[in-house]
């Protein structure tokens, strides 16, 4: 534990009664009981300018120098009967020297998102180079807001080069649970900072039944970990120094790739050490840190039960036959991937979050037709690879399986996901995973023989919006119909969007499932039946409170796309859903006026002809300067073809700026403009090619990048005669 020197009169006035107990010196972060005691545990030397550490050479042409940044979290447990409590408190401080100008331009605003005046606590100084020490009074502070949510912020006065900010924030927090033991989500440090740092520490008390999971990643320092005299509780430390700045305002990083930091998962509770087993902590002891592939592959193993079809499932094979059978009455005989289909959608009714929970339905009926599949784990991209992760919380289950020879996967039966559609988070990986055939061969577990599942890329088109556009001049707004069609992982962003309960009801009706049927085994559905059936999922004009939400959402897509340009939405409608294979496509048809984009020049007009395309990135000036290597979720194509219809008497100019063609190994951006007719035609695609490049290639991204947001810059001249 780092300690501080609390040698102030006023500080030893004020904790008379706990200096009677122990020493001032030795209080840690976790003996402090109330936000008084924070202030004066952070600022008991009254550093004067001259005892800050001195900047070390290599940093002197930085424009600003974090002399220390400091962590403290305390998680403290309280078993009570009827609920528990994880009291948490964090404390944050900041200690940045300005060394030029630009310094002064990024630390004159300090900002601090979601922040509780009741139960947190701001502190801010300024150490002049003279040694004077401004504090910064706490009326200072000013409600905000961005696009990031509310905000306090406040300004420092008469900011120099050669001062110190000195700050902190502290937050103080509680998480009830009722369990016997709780897990509590995942969160993350990155070491990293687009400023150098002399000094970092980071420090993890856990208190009275409190549980740690750690993983380090990409060279991070390693925690010294330590119990202290009461007992069971635990602390963690990580200190380093002399940290370069990083380019992390680039897009594109995956910081847990990258980076250099850890991931922590905070468990509570009273519990044996076979519970805690169950979550991957290493057994009788409260920090666990090592992870490896062969505990993946013992969680495989423990699931392959998934496997394994009983009475009951034989049963719902039968009643699922039956039911294809009578589905498909008078239609052409259902193919395999149909009837697997139709096993696939139909068990969304029941659970359509949890691949377990479809142990009795799509994995029986993938037996029951003969068919050969492969369940494995892996890793989201997001969490870089094994060494990320914590718990069963960070490990996804995918299936593969094979249908006339082409290869279908699937992970967690979204409301609204198609089967054979690459998941999110899910392109390029390595997983590990068991044949359902070796399940049958083997009849011990541990000896199920693990293999390496690589999951597919998709080409661009297959993550892609194509969009079509007709538009009218009129005065200076310009009126449109557009058709809009998503597939792939654009489709899924989309899609969160679409009520979970109507997309449902669409598959009951698509499947002919009767209402009594549903309700004699769910009854939990019949307000959501009777509230739904007769309404058609692509009804617009339906007033419901869920289905205004729908249509607001869906508006503000248009808007959007054209930086809040559109006056008025006459029309839009969901032709399409896009949740099935026969047709894939969510497409959205819209009339609505933009205004903004054209501009009368006596009897001509001007049009911003490039920004129908919509916002293409528009790369800072330190964002082009790349230090790390770029990674992509997924890759993706964006298709616009866009007619104007040309007024009578009058011609176009500027054409020749809006043909554009850019083409290489990560990426492209086409435009092809031309007028046919009374129309002009403007047609672009924007694709990006690859998950990963490396830093070699940034150039490539700039030249595509560039060329889209240079075209949305060009406008057209119809002129009159």
């Amino acid at each position: 534990m780092k300690k501080y020197n609390l040698l102030l009169v006023f500080a030893l006035i004020f904790s008379g009664a706990l200096q009677a107990q122990k020493n001032m010196e030795e209080i840690d972060f976790d003996d402090l009981k109330n936000k008084k005691l924070v202030s004066e545990f952070i600022w008991s030397d009254f550093k004067k300018f001259q005892d800050y550490p001195v900047v070390p050479e290599e940093f002197n042409d930085e424009v600003a120098v974090y002399l220390e940044k400091e962590f403290y979290y305390s998680f403290k447990a309280r078993m009570k009967s009827g609920s528990n409590v994880l009291k948490i408190r964090k404390m944050y401080r900041w200690i940045i020297k300005i060394q030029q100008d630009q310094g002064i331009e990024e630390f004159s605003t300090l900002r601090f998102y979601a922040f509780d005046e009741k139960k947190d606590q701001i502190g801010i100084r300024l150490i002049k180079a003279n040694g004077s020490i401004v504090n910064i009074d706490d009326s200072r502070l000013l409600d905000d807001e961005d696009e990031n949510g509310a905000f306090k912020k406040v300004s420092i006065p008469n900011l120099e080069t050669g001062d110190i900010i000195d700050y902190y924030r502290y937050d103080n927090y509680k998480k009830v649970f009722y369990s016997q033991f709780s897990i509590f989500s995942p969160s993350y440090e990155v070491f990293v900072s687009d400023f150098p740092i002399v000094h970092q520490y980071l420090e993890f008390d856990l208190i009275n039944n409190v549980y740690m999971l750690f993983s380090e990643f990409n060279d991070a320092p390693t925690a010294k970990v330590s119990e202290n005299d009461k007992g069971v509780d635990v602390k963690i430390v990580y200190e380093n120094t002399m940290i370069e700045k990083n380019d992390i305002k680039g897009k594109w990083i995956n910081n847990l790739s990258v980076f250099p930091g850890i991931r922590y998962q905070v468990g509570a509770g009273k519990t044996p050490d076979g519970y805690l087993n169950q979550y991957l902590f290493s057994k009788g002891k409260y920090v666990t840190f090592k992870r490896s592939k062969s505990m993946l592959n013992e969680l495989l193993r423990e699931e392959s039960g998934l496997f394994e079809v009983d009475k009951y499932g034989k049963k719902r094979n039968k009643a699922y036959n039956k039911k294809i059978a009578t589905f498909y009455e008078g239609k052409k005989a259902p193919s395999k991937l149909e009837r697997i289909e139709y096993v696939y959608n139909t068990s969304r009714f029941y659970d359509y979050n949890s691949i377990s929970y479809l142990q009795g339905y799509l994995l029986d009926y993938l037996q029951d037709q003969g068919i050969n599949y492969t369940i494995f784990h892996y890793i989201p991209k997001y969490l870089g690879d094994y060494h990320n992760i914590l718990s069963r919380q960070d490990i996804e289950i995918g299936l593969k399986f094979n249908i006339d020879e082409k290869e279908y996967y699937y992970s967690n039966n979204r409301v609204n996901s198609v089967l054979g559609e690459i998941p999110p988070y899910f392109e390029g990986l390595k997983g590990y995973g068991v044949d359902f055939k070796n399940v049958l061969k083997y009849k011990k577990r541990d000896q199920l023989p693990i293999k390496e599942v690589f999951t597919p890329v998709s080409t661009p088109d297959r993550n892609a919006k194509n969009s079509t556009y007709e538009i009218v001049i009129d005065g200076e707004d310009l009126k449109v119909k557009s058709s809009e069609s998503y597939v792939g992982q654009l489709k899924r962003k989309r899609h969160y969007y679409l009520p979970t309960d109507m997309s449902i009801i669409e598959d009951l009706k698509k499947y002919n499932v009767k209402e009594k049927d549903l309700l004699k085994e769910y009854p939990d559905y019949k307000e959501d039946y009777e509230k739904f059936i007769h309404v058609s999922l692509l009804d617009t004009t339906n007033d419901d409170e869920e289905m205004a939400d729908y249509k607001y959402y869906f508006k503000m897509g248009i808007i959007n796309n054209y930086d809040d340009g559109v006056k008025e939405v006459n029309a839009f409608d969901v032709k399409s859903t896009g949740r099935y294979i026969e047709s894939p496509s969510l497409t959205i048809e819209s009339d609505y006026i933009i205004e903004g984009f054209v501009k009368k020049m006596g009897a001509d007009y001007l049009i911003d002809a490039g920004k129908l395309i919509g916002g293409q990135v528009n790369l800072d000036d330190d964002e082009r300067e790349r230090e790390v290597a770029i990674s992509q979720d997924y890759v993706r194509e964006f298709k616009n073809e866009i007619s104007i219809l040309i007024p009578e008497g009058y011609t176009v100019e500027g054409m020749e700026k809006m043909n554009v063609s850019v083409d290489n190994s990560n990426g492209r951006f086409i435009a092809i403009t031309k007028v046919e007719g009374n129309q002009l035609l403007i047609s672009t695609i924007k694709s990006y090619k690859k998950l990963d490049s490396p830093i070699e290639e940034w150039e490539e991204y700039l030249n595509f990048l560039d060329a889209s947001y240079d075209f949305t810059q060009q406008k057209l001249l119809l002129k009159k005669g």
